[in-house]
């Protein structure tokens, strides 16, 4: 069944994210807690959200994650950007450090491709990756009702067109 197929992908996938952010923790970021490397992960994801934006998509109040972002900016992780339209409105960047210290996420994608790939031929990964682009279209437009993660949605989206196309 479908929803089974999907369950089980999902949690491999984030058995491999929890274990690479239980390693990063013990032994690349000492001075971030496993909430701060959750929050840089989402901001990573959302691609320079604004304050706001995080806490909304977080679930969480403006101050608490002001507070949070706060915590980030000082530790050298998080950078505030003004906005290139509005100067009242702040951007989070990630800084080379954060960078420097490799997603979580997209490293066990990557570990998880991998290790799809040594069991299939390029003729069945091709098709896969087609099922897998056609799938995230058809979610995406599903998801055209909450607006944050629409626009999350396209610039992860522009983002891996832009890596292809290097």
């Amino acid at each position: 069944m479908l929803s089974e197929s999907l369950s089980r992908v999902m949690l491999r996938m984030r058995l491999g994210f929890l274990r690479k952010m239980f390693i990063t923790v013990r032994e690349d970021s000492k001075d971030l807690t496993p909430m701060e490397i959750f929050c840089l992960e989402g901001i990573e994801t959302l691609e320079r959200p604004t304050i706001s934006q995080f806490a909304r998509f977080a679930g969480i109040s403006q101050s608490n994650a002001t507070y949070r972002v706060n915590c980030l900016i000082r530790k050298g992780y998080v950078n505030r950007v003004p906005s290139e339209t509005d100067r009242r409105e702040f951007h989070l960047e990630l800084t080379e450090k954060f960078k420097g210290c490799g997603s979580a996420f997209e490293q066990s994608c990557r570990v998880l491709a991998k290790r799809i790939a040594l069991h299939m031929t390029q003729e069945e990964v091709e098709k896969l990756t087609a099922v897998l682009d056609d799938s995230l279209d058809k979610w995406n437009a599903l998801m055209e009702t909450d607006e944050l993660l629409k626009e999350q949605g396209a610039a992860h989206a522009q983002a891996l067109q832009d890596k292809e196309n290097l």
